[in-house]
């Protein structure tokens, strides 16, 4: 099982390092991958690592039967296929009308 978890605070221009990932609420996943127009702002997505493409940076985040696949973008060192993590950043639209989840911070659970 995987979901999104929201972050809801007071303060938009709050710094990364004083985001409070307590503070979220637990959104299914499914629900953000039809209407990823819904979901504004810092929030955690959970699931396991699908794919990896170093080349891009990038890497799929789904669920362990692949339901579904949320694209991942993230600076850092990815993550290694089959792996479960919460990846904490924000949906972003993309040139083509499509949308990919940018992380700031990956943990490993």
């Amino acid at each position: 099982a995987f979901g999104l978890r929201l972050l809801t605070s007071k303060h938009a221009e709050q710094s990364e390092a004083e985001i409070d990932i307590k503070k979220m609420s637990v959104v299914d996943v499914d629900k953000v991958a039809s209407d990823p127009e819904k979901y504004v702002g810092l929030i955690g997505i959970e699931g396991s690592v699908i794919s990896v493409d170093g080349e891009k940076s990038t890497f799929g985040l789904g669920c362990e039967d692949a339901c579904v696949l949320v694209p991942v973008a993230y600076r850092g060192a990815l993550p290694k296929e089959g792996t479960n993590v919460i990846a904490y950043g924000e949906v972003q639209k993309t040139n083509g009308d499509k949308y990919i989840f940018v992380a700031k911070e990956i943990a490993v659970k």
